[in-house]
């Protein structure tokens, strides 16, 4: 098997408890319940390059030339065993979504304030907006907003949620601006009636600053994550201070690849390990182990990362389940 690309969080079936891993060269799933004897199994054999699993239903973006697909996880268990080789296209385990071909990035949203929850995707110039439909138990799309200034390569496609509107805004980068208490964050409401995108800047982004995640900490404020430090901003960009006058920024003392938000502080994850750090700036946490290179593999409902040794990087992974961890983006 290929490189792992991205990894699904736990699945609970009724006979057990899986992970499901997204490669290049398909869909696996690790039974972790007799995990002493246990392989990883094919369960989907076409590239994946982002997985997101909700009750029974796994989206992916999969295939040689990615699109959307919606799979019916218990369906495609039982597949596994069956004789039956033709189905009705209504009891297809996997359903492709409709012209959603060249989608290569997406999101998943819950608006805690209205009780819904969102898929957004990127495909070409638009943005893909889906809502989850408990009759159907899927996914189903409720507009396409088109972004004629997409930012090409897409670095950044973080949800922010607004407790007076439906639908997400969706942050595609932040730039630089001559005030260094200013950041232009490039934003797009999904909530405009029209199915054209409203931008808060102009299309320019010769300035934009290299950024792991935009995170939401509440209705008033985001944590930008830079690869050496975060700083707390406003809904508009703007840097918090305090009253004192310290600038709501705190460093990571390392390059980190890779983020994640709990209830109260970020887990920043570096080549040999991770950070914790709180909102106030305070390290939780510190895992520094120069004998092994970590890699975050997925962190839905439970962080997962991939270990190998650093003299070895080439050598057969161990997967770690960090305990106690819940991210909560």
């Amino acid at each position: 098997m290929e490189q792992i690309t991205i990894l699904s969080y736990l699945y609970f079936p009724p006979e057990g408890q899986i992970i499901l891993f997204g490669t290049n060269d398909g869909i696996y799933y690790l039974d972790l319940v007799n995990l002493a004897d246990g392989t990883l199994e094919l369960l989907v054999p076409r590239r994946c390059l982002w997985l997101f699993v909700f009750k029974d239903t796994m989206m992916s973006i999969s295939g040689q030339h990615p699109q959307l697909f919606s799979h019916n996880l218990i369906s495609l268990m039982k597949s596994r065993t069956s004789q039956t080789r033709f189905l009705h296209k209504r009891f297809q385990p996997t359903v492709k979504v409709p012209d959603t071909r060249g989608c290569y990035i997406a999101t998943v949203v819950r608006n805690q304030f209205k009780g819904m929850k969102y898929l957004c995707g990127a495909i070409d110039k638009s943005i893909l907006v889906m809502e989850w439909y408990n009759p159907r138990n899927t996914f189903i799309e409720v507009k396409r907003v088109e972004v004629p200034c997409m930012p090409n390569p897409l670095l950044n496609f973080d949800l922010i949620i607004n407790p007076n509107q439906t639908l997400p805004t969706v942050c595609l980068g932040v730039s630089s601006t001559p005030d260094p208490l200013v950041y232009k964050l490039h934003l797009v409401n999904l909530n405009e009636n029209s199915n054209s995108s409203w931008y808060t800047n102009p299309c320019r982004f010769e300035d934009q600053l290299q950024v792991i995640k935009v995170v939401q900490l509440d209705t008033r404020s985001l944590l930008i994550c830079f690869p050496t430090h975060a700083t707390m901003v406003n809904m508009n960009g703007r840097v918090l201070v305090s009253r004192d006058g310290r600038i709501a920024k705190f460093p990571f003392d390392t390059t980190v690849d890779s983020i994640v938000r709990l209830h109260d502080s970020v887990l920043a994850f570096h080549t040999h390990g991770l950070r914790g750090i709180d909102f106030f700036g305070r390290v939780t946490q510190d895992i520094d182990d120069d004998k092994h290179v970590y890699r975050l593999l997925g962190s839905d409902r439970n962080i997962v990362v991939e270990s190998r040794p650093s003299d070895n990087p080439m050598s057969n992974s161990n997967l770690l389940i960090l305990v106690g961890h819940e991210d909560s983006s």
